[in-house]
């Protein structure tokens, strides 16, 4: 090969050259990045596909225990509009504090009666949308039927019979805690007043218009001011004065069969009462310890 006689062209092959190694390179290293983020891309998408089925499934869990708590506590007044003007998904959503994801879908049931303890309840449907599927409803209130025809992936059924059946539960149990925490009043206060005998009412006080310290105010036909007077007497927790839906308990402590009048004889005795959201009367006896 002959020399280069020309310094400013030999520069300017290699510069040529060099150049071009450096385009190469750099064409090579965008292909293997591409590959690469294609490759992660994919393998990203693979894991959002595989991960999903368990985001539904979490998301549906959420929109079941908001419900759950929500139906649990729900008032008359929104019981009533369940009946009357089944709300569509969004307005059940915004009540139970919820965002609508995947496009869910709800639907309430009619009113329905249990025969054994004559609760009134409603069902709920919920589901997620399928392409090859058309969800149908089976509702049959004669014979508290309600179930999806087509069982959707993503869905469930939520029975209101079951949460108002663990609420009067709670509401039973707040109940006759009451009872007991009135049946100790008599018993203490028996036990502290000198010369007691079995004919004292210690559910009562005696003047209905000044009350004793150790007496309890007189509450005719379970009036509501006047019951909560002698809840406050009694120093309790406000959880233990009302009813798991915050309905204070009512009680009274007149004579049942003539009501305004005191009872006059042994056993003396007062009553709890409270009512569900839709329209069961709780009652409960709370008698003289003897």
């Amino acid at each position: 090969m002959l020399p280069c006689s020309h310094i400013a062209r030999c520069r300017y092959r290699a510069g040529r050259q060099s150049g071009f190694a450096v385009v190469s390179i750099t064409v090579l290293m965008s292909i293997v990045i591409l590959l690469i983020v294609y490759i992660q891309s994919d393998r990203l998408r693979a894991e959002v596909a595989a991960s999903e089925p368990d985001l539904k499934q979490a998301y549906l869990e959420r929109i079941r225990h908001s419900l759950e708590t929500w139906y649990g506590a729900i008032s008359a007044s929104a019981f009533s509009g369940l009946t009357t003007s089944p709300p569509d998904a969004p307005t059940l959503l915004a009540n139970i504090s919820q965002q609508d994801q995947y496009n869910v879908q709800i639907q309430v049931s009619a009113e329905m009666t249990d025969a054994s303890t004559g609760a009134r309840y409603h069902f709920f449907a919920v589901w997620l949308p399928q392409p090859d599927l058309t969800v149908a409803i089976d509702e049959v209130v004669a014979s508290e039927k309600f179930e999806f025809q087509q069982p959707p992936r993503f869905g469930f059924i939520l029975s209101g019979k079951a949460v108002h059946a663990m609420m009067l539960a709670a509401a039973e149990s707040r109940a006759r805690s009451l009872a007991t925490t009135l049946e100790s009043w008599f018993r203490t206060k028996s036990m502290l007043h000198s010369g007691a005998t079995i004919n004292d009412n210690y559910f009562r006080a005696a003047n209905c218009t000044k009350p004793q310290e150790y007496e309890l105010p007189c509450v005719n036909n379970f009036d509501t001011a006047a019951s909560e007077s002698l809840l406050d007497r009694l120093g309790l927790s406000n959880s233990e004065t009302r009813n798991p839906w915050g309905i204070p308990f009512e009680l009274s402590n007149d004579d049942p069969d003539d009501r305004g009048k005191p009872q006059t004889e042994a056993p003396f005795s007062m009553q709890i009462r409270t009512e569900t959201p839709w329209g069961r009367e709780l009652l409960i006896n709370v008698n003289q310890p003897i």
